[in-house]
């Protein structure tokens, strides 16, 4: 029977824009879950409650399923030259790579729902909303990651994988129980230089709209950024609604690995 890693490789072997993925795996019952109505917001759902907004009994048992998709080198490689809006094949990498996570996001709930098995993606559910006004969500990919052992947060909120942080997220929330990945450490920026002694802070440069400072990251000074300067432009030059600009995950000792510690 194909497994649900081979299906996600397989969608990924038909496009131009991720390297294969790497997977994670939390225990639904994560208290952490529950933990993100105090960190992120109180709107943010527990992974039982975005099963009950698919299913009046929603199972207690399960699975976060996550996964990440590395962006190809060559994008990676034209974005670093950028100095104020994002590559063309970075811009077309969050709107076009976007539309196979979310290919893999509607897949993700036929394979296990194939199985018997409840399933939802939360960025499917019409429940998903996201705040402009505080740059938050009721379900973050991110967050699902760092409950699934696959790194930790940086200084521009980036999230530092294995492969780094230039990358897209998604999951899936299963009924299934599944094997846990081991989360090394509940440090959320565990891996980020800039926390652990202070040094590094090349995110900090890279920020064309200064959002990024030795406090962390200004959201809503890069989200006005983002939809007033860079969509525009990327609009008229690249013919994509949806961009980002990407700096700050390109050019820095965190872009494709996590960054080396120095020892205390």
């Amino acid at each position: 029977m194909e497994t649900f890693e081979h299906m996600v490789q397989s969608i990924l072997s038909d496009q131009e824009y991720f390297a294969p993925a790497l997977f994670g795996y939390a225990d639904l019952n994560d208290p952490l879950f529950s933990r993100f109505k105090e960190i992120i917001g109180a709107d943010h759902m527990t992974p039982h409650e975005a099963l009950a907004c698919r299913y009046d009994s929603a199972a207690v048992q399960g699975t976060v399923v996550v996964w990440i998709l590395p962006i190809v080198k060559p994008t990676i490689l034209a974005n670093r030259q950028q100095k104020r809006y994002p590559a063309q094949q970075w811009a077309h990498t969050r709107h076009f790579g976007e539309q196979v996570n979310q290919e893999i996001r509607r897949k993700a709930q036929t394979f296990f729902s194939a199985q018997g098995d409840q399933a939802v993606a939360p960025l499917l559910l019409e429940q998903w909303q996201a705040d402009y006004t505080t740059c938050t969500s009721n379900w973050s990919e991110r967050h699902a990651a760092f409950v699934a052992g696959m790194g930790s947060f940086g200084l521009s909120d980036a999230f530092i994988s294995d492969v780094g942080v230039a990358h897209r997220i998604g999951s899936v929330i299963t009924s299934a129980v599944l094997p846990r990945s081991q989360r090394l450490s509940d440090n959320p920026y565990a891996r980020c230089p800039y926390h652990h002694d202070g040094s590094c802070g090349v995110c900090i440069t890279r920020c064309p709209a200064r959002a990024i400072t030795s406090d962390g990251h200004d959201k809503l000074a890069c989200h006005d950024y983002t939809r007033n300067d860079v969509n525009p432009q990327c609009n008229e030059r690249f013919g994509v609604d949806i961009s980002g600009c990407g700096l700050c995950t390109t050019a820095v000792p965190c872009e494709q690995r996590p960054p080396r510690l120095k020892r205390a």
